[in-house]
């Protein structure tokens, strides 16, 4: 009876000390230098009411590796000269190991309003979007369909024919991250998906040249400040073991060519 007694002893002064096990805080920031170079078409069905359609390659890693590949298929009504809707669906391709190994949808809403002063274009979007990966995912570390809303400022000065500068500034709220809480002791709770946090502000400046009335290019430049956090977690049960707090800095330099039907 004492050797039995002993050994439950044992046994719940280890389920002590797992549980006491702190959690691990890893925290770390990177700088990358990235590419994008895209074509799309646009075709006005009737009046305020166009269908188009892009593919957008994106590299990373300093225009070394292939990123992702990302598609746009969508339908925007312009309900009257201040105001625009917008639905969209994305294809997306990542090549994370050097082929084709994840692939993700998403679908996007988005309400735009626009004021024109003088020479000046001045237009508010609004853009929610829900991103399903297609893998099998762990639900205590992120869910199975991430919202985000995105909201821009955008001015452009049209002082040209031809030529035409912008400048928009961005910022993406994560609406569905996991709820965790913990403490020293390494005690953790974990909240559902009830966490929202700011990962992206980003900023753009860009100019469009239009070679005719049906024919357009854009070039720009763009800087992402973007924030993370990512969680390690049991999968069979609400028990956090490490939360990495990611920082980025990335430059990205783009060239699109837009062609109307």
């Amino acid at each position: 009876m004492k050797k039995i007694l002993t050994f439950a002893l044992l046994l719940m002064g280890a389920a002590v000390l797992r549980a006491q096990e702190p959690v691990k805080e890893i925290h770390d920031e990177d700088s990358d230098i990235r590419g994008r170079v895209a074509a799309e078409v646009d075709w006005k069905a009737f009046k305020g009411f166009h269908v188009y359609a892009s593919e957008e390659l994106r590299l990373d890693e300093n225009f070394s590796h292939v990123d992702r590949l990302h598609g746009t298929l969508g339908a925007s009504y312009k309900i009257n000269r201040h105001l625009k809707t917008e639905l969209e669906y994305n294809p997306i391709v990542d090549f994370k190991t050097g082929k084709a190994d994840q692939w993700r949808h998403r679908i996007a809403y988005g309400l735009t309003g626009n004021l024109k002063w003088s020479q000046f274009k001045f237009s508010l979007r609004e853009k929610i979007q829900v991103t399903r990966k297609m893998d099998d995912k762990n639900p205590y570390q992120e869910p199975k369909w991430k919202a985000a809303l995105r909201s821009r400022l955008k001015v452009s000065y049209d002082f040209h024919t031809r030529w035409e500068p912008y400048m928009s500034v961005e910022l993406r709220h994560y609406l569905n991250s996991p709820d965790w809480t913990w403490d020293a002791a390494g005690n953790t709770v974990y909240g559902g998906y009830s966490d929202a946090y700011m990962d992206r502000v980003r900023a753009e400046a860009g100019v469009e040249y239009a070679f005719s009335k049906d024919h357009r290019l854009e070039i720009y430049v763009m800087y992402d400040r973007c924030y993370e956090k990512e969680y390690d977690s049991k999968r069979k049960k609400p028990v956090l073991k490490t939360v990495w707090f990611h920082t980025g800095n990335y430059l990205t330099l783009g060239l699109a060519y837009k062609f109307k039907l």
